[in-house]
């Protein structure tokens, strides 16, 4: 079965189940699923600050198409 969740959903998962996992007295549970969820966090957080280079770097752009005074030529 293929998984189809993003790592916002499973972070969010992880820190309910740690929420729930405390409320049962299961802290050292709790702590190790509350760290996945923190970890998947940050990595979220670190690819949306890096620029998106995933297709490589732009083309440059072909000839203007306006002349030195910003007109429409």
């Amino acid at each position: 079965m293929e998984n189809n969740k993003t790592n916002l959903e499973i972070a969010k998962f992880k820190i309910e189940m740690a929420i729930f996992l405390i409320r049962c007295d299961r802290m050292d549970d709790a702590d190790r699923v509350w760290q996945d969820g923190m970890a998947l966090l940050d990595q979220e957080i670190k690819a949306q600050k890096e620029p998106a280079l995933k297709f490589g770097p732009a083309e440059p752009a072909g000839p203007s198409t306006r002349d030195e005074n910003g007109r429409a030529v």
